[in-house]
């Protein structure tokens, strides 16, 4: 019997990113992105078991210069 697997997505493709993927996203590090998340400019969209998740409309409005809403 054979396992089931998921096809392959892309960082373009994906709603929901997990940090490195959100970091990589805005060209930045996981560490600068932290930072922008304590100081509250980029905002968490879930935690799930412990795992942060960036909303990818969030990191694109960041990207544009927009502000936390």
């Amino acid at each position: 019997m054979s396992e089931f697997t998921f096809p392959s997505v892309s960082i373009q493709d994906k709603i929901l990113l997990t940090r490195h993927e959100a970091a990589q996203l805005l060209g930045i590090s996981w560490r600068m992105l932290d930072e922008l998340v304590r100081r509250g400019e980029i905002r968490i969209r879930r935690a799930i078991r412990g795992r942060v998740l960036f909303s990818r409309s969030e990191l694109l409005r960041f990207a544009e210069g927009g502000t936390s809403r």
